[in-house]
Protein backbone atom coordinates (compact mmCIF):
# COMPACT_ATOMS: atom_id res chain seq x y z
CA UNK A 1 0.00 0.00 0.00
CA UNK A 2 1.05 3.19 -0.97
CA UNK A 3 -0.11 6.61 0.77
CA UNK A 4 -0.62 10.48 -0.54
CA UNK A 5 3.29 10.97 0.25
CA UNK A 6 4.66 7.90 -1.39
CA UNK A 7 5.57 6.12 1.35
CA UNK A 8 4.59 2.87 3.82
CA UNK A 9 2.04 2.95 6.47
CA UNK A 10 3.65 0.37 9.23
CA UNK A 11 0.74 -0.55 10.74
CA UNK A 12 0.33 -2.30 7.52
CA UNK A 13 3.56 -4.34 7.72
CA UNK A 14 2.94 -5.19 11.09
CA UNK A 15 -0.79 -6.91 9.82
CA UNK A 16 1.25 -8.26 6.82
CA UNK A 17 4.07 -10.01 9.55
CA UNK A 18 1.01 -11.00 12.12
CA UNK A 19 -0.93 -13.29 9.14
CA UNK A 20 2.60 -14.54 7.59
CA UNK A 21 2.82 -15.47 11.38
CA UNK A 22 0.05 -17.32 11.62
CA UNK A 23 0.42 -18.99 7.96
CA UNK A 24 3.69 -20.17 9.68
CA UNK A 25 2.24 -21.69 12.69
CA UNK A 26 -0.28 -22.69 11.00
CA UNK A 27 1.25 -24.92 8.54
CA UNK A 28 4.12 -25.81 10.77
CA UNK A 29 2.65 -26.64 14.27
CA UNK A 30 -1.05 -26.80 13.84
CA UNK A 31 -1.08 -28.78 10.33
CA UNK A 32 -3.88 -26.64 9.00
CA UNK A 33 -4.59 -23.83 6.16
CA UNK A 34 -4.94 -21.00 8.48
CA UNK A 35 -5.60 -18.07 5.01
CA UNK A 36 -8.90 -19.23 4.36
CA UNK A 37 -10.44 -18.75 8.03
CA UNK A 38 -8.92 -15.10 7.66
CA UNK A 39 -11.90 -14.25 5.06
CA UNK A 40 -14.38 -16.63 6.59
CA UNK A 41 -15.40 -19.43 7.98
CA UNK A 42 -16.05 -22.73 5.90
CA UNK A 43 -17.81 -25.90 6.64
CA UNK A 44 -14.65 -28.08 5.50
CA UNK A 45 -12.23 -26.30 7.23
CA UNK A 46 -11.65 -27.33 11.18
CA UNK A 47 -10.81 -22.86 11.85
CA UNK A 48 -13.41 -20.94 11.90
CA UNK A 49 -13.18 -17.39 10.67
CA UNK A 50 -13.59 -16.12 14.92
CA UNK A 51 -11.10 -18.65 16.03
CA UNK A 52 -8.37 -17.25 13.32
CA UNK A 53 -8.84 -13.53 14.46
CA UNK A 54 -8.10 -14.95 18.21
CA UNK A 55 -4.65 -16.66 17.10
CA UNK A 56 -3.82 -13.15 15.26
CA UNK A 57 -5.05 -11.16 18.59
CA UNK A 58 -2.59 -13.63 20.11
CA UNK A 59 0.32 -13.04 18.18
CA UNK A 60 -0.74 -9.17 18.28
CA UNK A 61 -0.25 -9.08 21.90
CA UNK A 62 2.64 -11.19 21.98
CA UNK A 63 6.40 -9.55 22.90
CA UNK A 64 8.67 -9.24 19.93
CA UNK A 65 11.83 -9.36 21.86
CA UNK A 66 14.65 -10.10 19.80
CA UNK A 67 16.60 -13.13 21.61
CA UNK A 68 20.14 -13.75 21.34
CA UNK A 69 22.29 -16.95 22.19
CA UNK A 70 25.69 -17.64 22.71
CA UNK A 71 27.92 -19.81 23.01
CA UNK A 72 30.36 -19.09 26.33
CA UNK A 73 33.50 -18.17 23.80
CA UNK A 74 31.14 -15.84 21.92
CA UNK A 75 29.76 -14.70 25.31
CA UNK A 76 33.06 -14.16 26.37
CA UNK A 77 34.10 -12.27 22.95
CA UNK A 78 31.38 -9.98 23.02
CA UNK A 79 32.03 -9.11 26.76
CA UNK A 80 35.21 -8.29 25.73
CA UNK A 81 34.31 -6.23 22.84
CA UNK A 82 31.66 -4.12 24.74
CA UNK A 83 34.16 -3.42 27.54
CA UNK A 84 36.44 -2.19 24.81
CA UNK A 85 33.67 0.46 23.68
CA UNK A 86 32.52 1.41 26.94
CA UNK A 87 36.35 2.45 27.52
CA UNK A 88 37.17 3.86 24.39
CA UNK A 89 33.55 6.25 24.88
CA UNK A 90 34.50 6.97 28.44
CA UNK A 91 37.81 8.36 26.96
CA UNK A 92 36.17 10.30 24.28
CA UNK A 93 34.00 11.88 27.09
CA UNK A 94 36.73 12.81 29.53
CA UNK A 95 39.07 14.31 26.94
CA UNK A 96 35.54 16.35 25.42
CA UNK A 97 34.01 17.62 28.89
CA UNK A 98 31.85 19.90 26.89
CA UNK A 99 30.19 17.01 24.55
CA UNK A 100 27.01 17.39 25.44
CA UNK A 101 26.86 21.54 25.04
CA UNK A 102 28.50 20.48 21.44
CA UNK A 103 26.07 17.93 21.01
CA UNK A 104 23.32 19.81 21.60
CA UNK A 105 24.71 23.12 19.12
CA UNK A 106 24.96 20.34 16.53
CA UNK A 107 21.63 19.52 16.66
CA UNK A 108 20.42 22.70 17.07
CA UNK A 109 22.07 23.84 13.77
CA UNK A 110 20.85 20.27 12.31
CA UNK A 111 16.97 21.48 13.18
CA UNK A 112 17.35 24.61 11.48
CA UNK A 113 18.83 23.72 8.43
CA UNK A 114 16.00 21.32 7.44
CA UNK A 115 12.97 22.92 4.89
CA UNK A 116 10.06 23.65 6.45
Amino acid sequence: MVNEEGGTEPGQFRREALFDRMDAIGKCILGLTIQRAQFHSHKYNPLMHDESYRLFAFLNNADEAKVSVYTAEDAQLRQVVIDEIRAIEDKLMASNPEWQSRMASWERDVRGNQPQ
